[in-house]
């Protein structure tokens, strides 16, 4: 009655062991400047393919983290 059940349904794209690093380097002080940037990140690091779809769902929803980008101020604004 108490045992565990196996996981059902199609497997994760990026490993938990990749994730874990990608969150390690998302919470750096450089961090990233975009989500292509973590892409290409995955691919040359850790050899691993994820469309860019798939990277923002990790990053934004599971991650709870973002890109380090500002966004740009006018110059017209008023401090």
């Amino acid at each position: 009655m108490l045992t565990h059940k196996p996981p059902t349904g199609r497997r994760q794209s990026i490993p938990q062991w990749a994730q874990v690093a990608l969150n390690k380097q998302l919470h750096q002080s450089e961090g990233f400047n975009s989500y292509g940037e973590i892409c290409q990140w995955l691919e040359t690091q850790l050899g691993i393919s994820a469309p860019y779809k798939t990277v923002h769902q990790l990053v934004h929803y599971r991650l709870k983290a973002a890109s380090k980008v500002g966004r740009p101020v006018s110059t017209e604004t008023s401090e």
